[in-house]
């Protein structure tokens, strides 16, 4: 999927009642946001659970993100996690990952695969830290000794060097040695709140792409679901699985990530899983060649909110986004001849999923209303409310709607 809503066309708002279904649907759902637009839904599935459903992580300085890309539940180390890895270690090495030559591609896959023979055989744990040791004291000479590959071919000196920022006690050191990866597996409901690196070069790329390589564990290792059928035999079937990722197209410009993000969408589709995309801005569509491929040709679903105000860019929101004229049409109507009499608020939206385009009303109760909103004002109350009389989220949005003031509990 791609989703695109202007600011105030009610975006997280649409996502928030689409996850919420989803989730209902028992599928697994992974999202990056930026904002904390998913808050109450998460406090809501928490309490929902007892706590045994939803992750919120929010980046910060004093209690970083901490992911491991090494972790294998199988112990397979799959061509599909070596090809991971081999797109982890460039993005960590290089900035501009596009002129990457055919030899360092060749000599850190070899790496990897080396690597994990090591660890079958020592019983090594897995994580960054010994990837990296086993870079710096063995696979060096291997490269400079044994093969004798030339500096101008591949530099390992470089990139051990380079590495060191996210070994042990370096700068990024906590980013790549976690032990949560088998929560991040089971858990149905995690968010990744990255509004803090939004701007970080650096750090915005490298956690995305840990993201998603949490989500490619999803696809490939979460074990089948056991049902009973209508004549009493025991079946299997698979779990949905959807990544949600906003706002973040600063991370997926370069070839690297976006070959990555290809990949993922092309394998999604055969372990029953939905990588959704969203921004805010069209013009985000336009004009980089590996993000119109993404939207034009690996989305064949297409939410669109309100694009009124952006009447002068339809042909190139057309030509980017491959709507005929009927679709623009449909599309510049959204929220146009609203009918609020006798029934709640709500907002419209454009969906195209193949050939086939319409557009929707997003209608929720009140309760739901609440839960969903990303006005500041509404959720600060609500959390106000919840801290103040100890209260679930249930509980708070049932005292803001209906101003039923509750004891104070001890």
């Amino acid at each position: 999927k791609v989703m695109v809503g202007p600011s105030g066309s009610g975006k997280s708002f649409f996502i928030n009642n689409l996850l919420r279904q989803m989730y209902d649907q028992e599928y697994h759902v992974v999202i990056v946001d930026m904002g904390d637009s998913y808050q109450g839904l998460y406090e809501f599935i928490k309490e929902e659970t007892d706590g045994k459903e939803g992750i919120y992580y929010t980046y910060s300085e004093e209690k970083p993100l901490s992911f491991n890309p090494f972790f294998d539940p199988t112990g397979r180390y799959s061509e599909e996690k070596k090809e991971q890895l081999v797109s982890l270690v460039l993005t960590l090495w290089k900035k501009n990952t596009e002129n990457v030559s055919n030899a360092e591609l060749t000599h850190i896959g070899n790496g990897i695969n080396q690597f994990f023979l090591k660890v079958k055989n020592e019983n090594l744990r897995p994580c960054f830290d010994t990837f990296y040791e086993f870079l710096r004291d063995e696979y060096t000479s291997y490269i400079k000794e044994v093969i004798c590959v030339e500096r101008d071919n591949f530099d390992i000196d470089n990139l051990v060097q380079i590495l060191m920022r996210f070994y042990k006690d370096g700068q990024y050191g906590r980013l790549l040695n976690s032990d949560m990866d088998d929560d991040l597996l089971n858990n149905r409901f995690i968010v990744f709140e990255l509004d803090k690196i939004r701007n970080n070069e650096t750090l915005l790329p490298i956690v995305t792409l840990l993201i998603m390589n949490t989500f490619s564990n999803k696809m490939f290792n979460l074990p089948k679901k056991k049902y009973i059928d209508e004549e009493g035999n025991e079946k299997e079937k698979e779990v949905g699985k959807i990544l949600l990722m906003e706002e973040a197209w600063s991370a997926m410009k370069s070839e690297n990530m976006a070959n990555y993000i290809g990949y993922l969408y092309r394998t999604a589709r055969k372990h029953y899983a939905q990588i959704c995309i969203v921004t805010q801005e069209p013009t985000d569509l336009v004009g980089n060649k590996n993000i119109e491929d993404i939207v034009s040709t690996q989305s064949p679903v297409k939410i669109l909110l309100d694009f009124a105000q952006y009447k002068d860019m339809q042909d190139k929101i057309s030509r980017s986004l491959g709507l005929t004229k009927d679709e623009i049409a449909k599309l510049m109507s959204v929220n146009k001849n609203l009918q609020l009499k006798d029934r709640n608020s709500y907002k419209e939206a454009f969906i195209k999923v193949g050939a086939r385009s319409a557009v929707y009303a997003t209608e929720v109760s009140k309760e739901e209303s609440l839960t969903y909103s990303t006005e500041k004002r509404v959720k600060s109350e609500l959390l106000s409310l919840k801290r103040t009389y100890q209260l679930t989220m249930a509980e708070a949005i049932e005292k803001k709607l209906y101003n039923i003031l509750p004891e104070i509990k001890d």
